[in-house]
């Protein structure tokens, strides 16, 4: 008679996801080339002298603030291409730590999309266009920056939740960071 495999069998692998796999691929391709974009960038602008860009620190604390301020929205969106780029690569060969490194990155994502729209609002605060036709492209220009927020936020939201749902995360080996010993019950 055949040995019984049943009680011996490894439990089914839990099928790969192919939500995970179009997210992961799509911004595996959208980040490699906003990563190539924004290094060419910042190499452009070592390169050129009197372009804003990497150059000695000033000395005053007003100029040092600009300064600071300017380098940061200089390198940002290059660290952020490159940490999409990780997280992608990370989602498509299935990592615990870049599903949670992409979730972080699209709710961050619906916060400064939501933070600019704020801005462009509160900027435009004083300025009134001068005839009918200004009213109505600035008028146009807002619902587009509005229904834009809102599908980016909507969009984003969607993946971020279906991302943490149980059955994606099924799919993900929990990293070895998260594998606590635990003491085994004590049997009488």
């Amino acid at each position: 008679m055949p040995p019984d495999d049943t009680l011996t069998a490894a439990p089914p692998a839990p099928s790969r996801s192919i939500f995970v796999d179009v997210v992961g691929f799509g911004f595996l391709l959208i980040a490699a080339f906003y990563t190539l974009l924004s290094g060419a960038h910042l190499v452009m602008l070592m390169r050129l002298p009197g372009v804003f860009g990497i150059w000695p620190i000033p000395a005053a604390p007003d100029v040092m603030v600009a300064f600071v301020v300017g380098q940061l929205l200089t390198i940002a969106p290059f660290a952020w291409s490159v940490a999409t780029l990780a997280a992608a690569i990370g989602l498509l060969r299935r990592k615990d730590w870049a599903r949670r490194l992409f979730v972080g990155l699209l709710c961050a994502a619906i916060v400064w999309t939501l933070w600019l729209l704020v801005a462009r609002f509160v900027s435009q605060a004083g300025v009134s266009p001068d005839t009918a036709n200004m009213r109505a492209f600035a008028l146009s220009g807002d619902v587009f920056a509005v229904a834009k927020a809102l599908i980016i936020g909507a969009l984003f939201g969607w993946s971020a939740k279906r991302l943490l749902s149980p059955r994606i995360a099924a799919g993900f080996p929990p990293s070895p960071a998260h594998r606590i010993a635990r003491p085994s019950p004590q049997r009488p």
